[in-house]
Protein backbone atom coordinates (compact mmCIF):
# COMPACT_ATOMS: atom_id res chain seq x y z
CA UNK A 1 0.00 0.00 0.00
CA UNK A 2 1.62 3.36 -1.15
CA UNK A 3 1.18 6.43 0.94
CA UNK A 4 0.69 9.43 -1.11
CA UNK A 5 2.64 13.08 -0.02
CA UNK A 6 2.54 16.00 -2.32
CA UNK A 7 4.71 18.25 -2.45
CA UNK A 8 4.28 21.96 -3.89
CA UNK A 9 7.64 23.88 -4.19
CA UNK A 10 9.49 26.64 -6.06
CA UNK A 11 11.28 26.01 -10.10
CA UNK A 12 14.46 26.45 -8.81
CA UNK A 13 13.77 24.04 -5.79
CA UNK A 14 11.76 21.43 -7.93
CA UNK A 15 13.96 22.09 -10.93
CA UNK A 16 17.61 22.30 -9.22
CA UNK A 17 18.71 21.88 -5.91
CA UNK A 18 16.41 19.63 -4.37
CA UNK A 19 16.39 16.63 -6.84
CA UNK A 20 18.57 14.49 -5.30
CA UNK A 21 17.24 14.54 -1.99
CA UNK A 22 13.88 13.55 -3.70
CA UNK A 23 15.47 10.47 -5.16
CA UNK A 24 16.93 9.60 -1.78
CA UNK A 25 13.65 9.88 -0.27
CA UNK A 26 12.00 7.61 -2.79
CA UNK A 27 14.80 5.08 -2.87
CA UNK A 28 14.90 5.45 1.31
CA UNK A 29 10.90 4.99 1.09
CA UNK A 30 9.76 2.79 -1.50
CA UNK A 31 5.98 2.70 0.53
CA UNK A 32 5.61 6.48 -0.17
CA UNK A 33 4.39 7.96 -3.16
CA UNK A 34 5.85 11.16 -3.77
CA UNK A 35 4.23 13.72 -6.24
CA UNK A 36 6.24 17.31 -7.49
CA UNK A 37 4.09 20.16 -8.40
CA UNK A 38 6.17 23.12 -9.77
CA UNK A 39 4.68 26.17 -8.66
CA UNK A 40 4.94 30.21 -8.05
CA UNK A 41 4.79 31.33 -4.37
CA UNK A 42 1.17 32.50 -4.56
CA UNK A 43 0.14 29.00 -5.73
CA UNK A 44 2.16 27.18 -3.49
CA UNK A 45 0.41 28.89 -0.47
CA UNK A 46 -2.86 28.42 -1.83
CA UNK A 47 -2.26 24.56 -2.59
CA UNK A 48 -1.67 23.87 0.80
CA UNK A 49 -4.44 26.02 2.26
CA UNK A 50 -6.91 23.85 0.01
CA UNK A 51 -5.21 21.07 0.79
CA UNK A 52 -4.22 20.33 -2.87
CA UNK A 53 -0.46 19.87 -1.91
CA UNK A 54 0.54 18.64 1.78
CA UNK A 55 3.63 20.26 1.76
CA UNK A 56 4.53 23.44 0.55
CA UNK A 57 8.60 24.76 -0.27
CA UNK A 58 8.62 28.96 -0.93
CA UNK A 59 10.26 31.79 -0.53
CA UNK A 60 7.26 33.79 0.34
CA UNK A 61 4.30 33.76 2.24
CA UNK A 62 0.39 34.46 1.92
CA UNK A 63 -2.05 35.63 4.96
CA UNK A 64 -3.43 32.01 5.59
CA UNK A 65 -4.48 31.02 9.08
CA UNK A 66 -4.33 28.11 8.82
CA UNK A 67 -0.66 27.78 7.23
CA UNK A 68 2.18 26.76 9.39
CA UNK A 69 5.40 28.16 8.52
CA UNK A 70 8.99 27.26 8.90
CA UNK A 71 12.50 28.48 7.89
CA UNK A 72 14.44 25.93 5.72
CA UNK A 73 17.36 28.11 5.00
CA UNK A 74 18.84 31.01 3.92
CA UNK A 75 19.72 31.76 0.46
CA UNK A 76 22.45 34.69 -0.79
CA UNK A 77 22.19 35.96 -4.14
CA UNK A 78 25.51 35.63 -6.07
CA UNK A 79 26.59 36.70 -9.87
CA UNK A 80 26.84 33.40 -12.32
CA UNK A 81 29.16 33.99 -14.85
CA UNK A 82 31.63 32.35 -17.12
CA UNK A 83 34.98 31.56 -16.27
CA UNK A 84 37.16 33.79 -18.47
CA UNK A 85 34.60 37.13 -17.42
CA UNK A 86 36.49 40.05 -16.02
CA UNK A 87 34.22 39.96 -13.23
CA UNK A 88 35.98 37.05 -11.62
CA UNK A 89 39.18 38.53 -11.14
CA UNK A 90 37.84 41.93 -10.58
CA UNK A 91 34.75 41.69 -8.31
CA UNK A 92 34.18 45.32 -9.80
CA UNK A 93 30.58 45.23 -10.71
CA UNK A 94 31.58 47.94 -13.50
CA UNK A 95 32.33 45.00 -15.79
CA UNK A 96 29.01 43.75 -15.23
CA UNK A 97 27.60 45.20 -18.68
CA UNK A 98 23.57 45.89 -18.75
CA UNK A 99 23.11 43.80 -22.44
CA UNK A 100 24.77 40.95 -21.37
CA UNK A 101 22.70 40.50 -17.98
CA UNK A 102 20.39 37.09 -18.12
CA UNK A 103 17.83 38.88 -15.90
CA UNK A 104 15.03 36.65 -14.25
CA UNK A 105 11.93 38.77 -12.44
CA UNK A 106 12.66 38.22 -8.88
CA UNK A 107 10.27 39.73 -5.75
CA UNK A 108 9.88 43.58 -5.49
CA UNK A 109 12.47 44.01 -2.86
CA UNK A 110 15.29 42.33 -5.38
CA UNK A 111 14.11 44.33 -8.34
CA UNK A 112 14.21 47.47 -5.87
CA UNK A 113 17.80 46.72 -4.84
CA UNK A 114 18.28 45.76 -9.12
CA UNK A 115 16.91 48.97 -9.84
CA UNK A 116 19.26 51.02 -7.38
CA UNK A 117 22.44 49.38 -7.96
CA UNK A 118 22.76 48.76 -11.46
CA UNK A 119 21.24 52.16 -12.68
CA UNK A 120 23.18 52.53 -15.26
CA UNK A 121 21.56 49.70 -16.95
CA UNK A 122 19.50 50.49 -19.82
CA UNK A 123 18.34 47.00 -21.09
CA UNK A 124 19.71 43.40 -20.32
CA UNK A 125 20.39 40.44 -23.12
CA UNK A 126 17.00 38.60 -22.09
CA UNK A 127 14.64 38.57 -19.41
CA UNK A 128 13.34 34.81 -18.50
CA UNK A 129 10.24 33.52 -16.53
CA UNK A 130 12.01 30.66 -14.29
CA UNK A 131 15.44 29.68 -13.20
CA UNK A 132 15.17 26.28 -15.27
CA UNK A 133 16.19 28.68 -18.41
CA UNK A 134 19.42 30.49 -16.63
CA UNK A 135 21.90 28.50 -17.67
CA UNK A 136 20.97 28.41 -21.77
CA UNK A 137 21.89 31.84 -22.06
CA UNK A 138 25.16 31.98 -20.38
CA UNK A 139 27.46 30.52 -23.02
CA UNK A 140 28.56 33.39 -24.50
CA UNK A 141 31.61 35.51 -23.42
CA UNK A 142 30.60 38.64 -21.20
CA UNK A 143 26.72 37.09 -20.05
CA UNK A 144 26.38 36.96 -16.81
CA UNK A 145 23.24 36.67 -14.01
CA UNK A 146 22.75 37.37 -10.54
CA UNK A 147 20.85 34.43 -8.72
CA UNK A 148 19.82 32.58 -5.34
CA UNK A 149 22.78 30.32 -4.77
CA UNK A 150 20.68 27.61 -4.63
CA UNK A 151 20.34 27.83 -8.19
CA UNK A 152 23.66 28.66 -9.53
CA UNK A 153 25.40 26.01 -7.58
CA UNK A 154 23.85 22.72 -9.57
CA UNK A 155 24.45 24.43 -12.90
CA UNK A 156 28.09 24.95 -11.41
CA UNK A 157 28.46 21.49 -10.61
CA UNK A 158 27.45 20.13 -13.86
CA UNK A 159 30.83 20.60 -15.20
CA UNK A 160 29.68 23.52 -16.83
CA UNK A 161 32.41 26.84 -17.12
CA UNK A 162 30.42 28.47 -14.90
CA UNK A 163 31.98 29.77 -11.77
CA UNK A 164 29.99 31.85 -8.64
CA UNK A 165 31.57 34.77 -7.66
CA UNK A 166 30.31 37.56 -4.84
CA UNK A 167 28.81 41.19 -5.08
CA UNK A 168 30.24 43.34 -2.41
CA UNK A 169 26.84 44.85 -2.00
CA UNK A 170 24.55 41.61 -2.06
CA UNK A 171 20.66 41.97 -2.37
CA UNK A 172 18.08 41.34 0.46
CA UNK A 173 19.05 37.55 0.99
CA UNK A 174 15.92 35.06 0.45
CA UNK A 175 14.46 32.67 3.37
CA UNK A 176 13.26 29.50 2.19
CA UNK A 177 10.01 27.67 3.84
CA UNK A 178 8.31 24.70 4.49
CA UNK A 179 4.69 25.58 4.73
CA UNK A 180 1.93 22.52 5.70
CA UNK A 181 -1.18 22.92 6.86
CA UNK A 182 -2.03 23.19 10.01
CA UNK A 183 -4.87 20.28 10.16
CA UNK A 184 -3.45 17.00 9.28
CA UNK A 185 -4.83 14.13 9.57
CA UNK A 186 -2.57 11.75 12.13
CA UNK A 187 -0.76 9.45 9.41
CA UNK A 188 -0.25 12.50 7.00
CA UNK A 189 1.05 14.36 9.60
CA UNK A 190 3.76 11.60 10.67
CA UNK A 191 4.50 11.20 7.00
CA UNK A 192 4.98 15.22 6.61
CA UNK A 193 7.02 14.92 10.01
CA UNK A 194 9.30 12.53 7.95
CA UNK A 195 9.39 14.13 4.89
CA UNK A 196 10.38 17.61 6.59
CA UNK A 197 13.27 15.59 8.75
CA UNK A 198 15.24 13.99 6.27
CA UNK A 199 14.97 17.30 4.00
CA UNK A 200 16.59 19.03 6.91
CA UNK A 201 19.27 16.75 7.28
CA UNK A 202 19.86 17.20 3.62
CA UNK A 203 20.27 20.37 3.39
CA UNK A 204 22.73 20.39 6.51
CA UNK A 205 24.94 18.39 4.27
CA UNK A 206 24.31 20.70 1.45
Amino acid sequence: MYHPIIVSAADSLNGNLLVPFYREFIDAHPDVLLELHTSMSPDINREVEERAADVGLTFSLEHYPTIAARELFRDRWVVLCRRDHPFVSSADPNDLAGEAEVLMRYPAEYQTWHRHYFARFAHPKIIVSNASQLGAFLDTPGSWCIAPQSVCRPLVEKGSDLVICHLAEEPPVRIARIIIHRHLLEEKRRLVELFERELRAYIERM
